[in-house]
Formats: C-alpha cells, structure tokens, sequence
C-alpha cells in the first residue's frame, strides 16, 4: 500500500518566494519618498534643459498626470514661448524638501545668472513622485 504523503510542508516551501515578495514590497514601503538634493536638482535641471534647447513635447512628457490634466500640451507650449526666462540659462537659489498635502516634494528656485534674488525672473520648479519616478507637477515663473 502507497502511504499518503503528507504535502503541506511542500506548500510551505513553494510559499516562500511568495512571502520574501510581500515582505521586500513592506519594507520598501517605510523609504523616505523623497529623493536626495542631488537627484532632485537631476531632475530639475534635465527638465529646464529640454525647455531651454526646444524639446518642449519632452519636457511636458516628463510632468505628473495633474501638471498635464491642468496645463494641456499645447498651452504649455505657449506659456513656455511667452516666457524668455526660461529660454536662458538658470542656476539654482535654493532647493528645498517641502511637505504639499502630506506628501513629500522638492522645490527648486532658479534665476539667471546676472538677476538678484529681488530682480525678476525667478523660475520655480515643484517635483514630485509618480509612480516612482520624480516628475515636475508645477512651474511657475515670475
């Protein structure tokens, strides 16, 4: 007579890959959303970058889904041709970790490189994360 094997622990074993997955997707969890001062200016600057040589499309790709629900494709680009600050270079002022609504952001103040900090022409530049990539969610300009 065969003698029934008693397969649980074999489910067991099949189960661990499954329970390091969801352990790994919790632990990920408790990172800080932010990222670092580097990797934020990174972003801010690649996205000033493609505005300043005319690669507007690829910029407006490189926003979240609100910055494009609120600014369409085609009024960002007449807000980027109407604007000459942002058709020069930029050095940072200031780059900062804000909290908007709870969540982590960067927020980074620009200006060209012969304004002032009370001249006009500041550009700012909001970050934030989606679906876990850094994007601009705002750009205002003064």
């Amino acid at each position: 007579m065969h003698r029934r094997r008693n397969r649980l622990p074999d489910r067991r074993i099949r189960l661990i890959p499954v329970y390091a997955a969801v352990l790994s997707v919790a632990a990920g969890c408790g990172r800080p959303s932010a990222p670092d001062d580097a990797q934020a200016r990174r972003v801010v600057e690649r996205f000033l970058e493609q505005l300043r040589t005319g690669t507007v499309d690829a910029a407006w790709e490189s926003t979240t889904a609100d910055f494009k629900s609120d600014e369409g494709r085609d009024a960002f680009r007449r807000f980027v041709k109407g604007r000459p600050v942002l058709h020069q270079p930029l050095e940072f002022t200031t780059i900062k970790q804000v909290e908007v609504n709870g969540l982590a952001r960067w927020e980074a103040t620009l200006r060209p490189p012969a304004a002032t900090q009370d001249a006009p022409g500041a550009v700012r530049v909001l970050i934030a994360q989606e679906s876990g990539v850094w994007k601009v969610e705002r750009l205002t300009t003064e």
